[in-house]
C-alpha cells in the first residue's frame, strides 16, 4: 500500500505479526463513542489485513468519519 517503507518494520517485528495474532481495531462512531474489536489479521507482502463485514459497526464508523484503515 502506498509509500511504506518495509524496511521500517525490523525483524523481531515481521516475525511477531507472521505469527497467528488477535489484534484490537478501534474506531470512533457517532458521539465520539468507541467500538473496539478483537480482530484476527494476516501479515502478508508487508502488509496487515482484516476482513469485515459491508455492514459492521467498523465499517459504518469508518465512512462516518472518512478514515480508512491502515
Amino acid at each position: 500500500m502506498g509509500n511504506r517503507d518495509s524496511s521500517m518494520i525490523d525483524n523481531k517485528a515481521k516475525n511477531f505479526l507472521a505469527e497467528p495474532q488477535v489484534c484490537v481495531l478501534a474506531t470512533h462512531g457517532p458521539g465520539d463513542d468507541t467500538h473496539a474489536m478483537p480482530m484476527w489479521y494476516l501479515y502478508e507482502n508487508d502488509e496487515i489485513l482484516f476482513m469485515t463485514g459491508r455492514h459492521s459497526q467498523k465499517t459504518k464508523n469508518f465512512r462516518l468519519t472518512n478514515l480508512h484503515p491502515i
